[in-house]
């Protein structure tokens, strides 16, 4: 249909475009605090986890425990004085653990241990023949020999791995050893590599003892 000779129309409307909503703050949500002191914290020791005990509960200090469902060795204790009111203290087999601590002010205790409890141990270095190069005590080196006691079938047992100084201890459900350990891993094996081609090496009269293996020092006076 032609539309050239067409009359125009007398009201032309516009089309209005419609202004952007504004964007609205979401309402600010209150903190929820738990505990205000060590005291009003004590009120939940009713509500622990499975498997941990109270080890002491004075005016001043607590003590909390977590025992090993297989060999009923304490493997995990959080601790919390008047000093630090609600700042929890973690000592995993022995070793402090400062990065697991945290501050209960806004946490139920009892979410705080069941964290702790489903958590797996590391495993460190097992292997038997990487034992012999560390050492129990803490030295300079970043790995030592970690020893721990159970008690399996009314027998006093004992464990050996080297950890890492730096082991994280404590891992997430699914993991057996931590990166650190894992690395000090590969070091120990290359380590022992070279004792081992040190052992079939002559000894030379300039060799410093220190770097002798004591295996090849063994054979050679014996």
């Amino acid at each position: 249909m032609p539309t050239r000779w067409m009359p125009v129309k007398s009201i032309v409307t516009h089309k209005t475009t419609r202004p952007e909503p504004t964007l609205r703050e979401p309402p600010v949500v209150p903190v929820r605090i738990c505990y205000t002191n060590l005291t009003d914290m004590k009120k939940d020791l009713t509500r622990l986890p499975p498997h941990w005990i109270i080890m002491k509960n004075s005016e001043d200090t607590l003590v909390l425990g977590l025992l090993s469902s297989k060999t009923e060795e304490l493997y995990i204790k959080v601790s919390f004085s008047t000093t630090t009111e609600l700042q929890a203290n973690v000592i995993v087999l022995q070793m402090p653990a400062p990065w697991l601590s945290r501050d209960l002010e806004m946490v139920r205790l009892h979410v705080f241990l069941k964290e702790l409890g489903e958590k797996t141990v590391c495993s460190g270095i097992t292997e038997a023949d990487l034992q012999s190069l560390a050492s129990t005590k803490i030295t300079d080196k970043n790995y030592l020999r970690h020893i721990t006691y159970a008690c399996e079938n009314d027998k006093l047992c004992s464990f050996s791995c080297v950890r890492a100084t730096s082991c994280l201890l404590l891992l997430n459900t699914g993991e057996l050893t931590c990166r650190e350990c894992v690395l000090r891993r590969r070091a120990l094996q290359a380590q022992k590599s070279r004792q081992e081609i040190r052992c079939q090496e002559a000894l030379k009269s300039n060799d410093p003892l220190c770097r002798i293996p004591y295996k090849k020092l063994k054979e050679e006076f014996n």
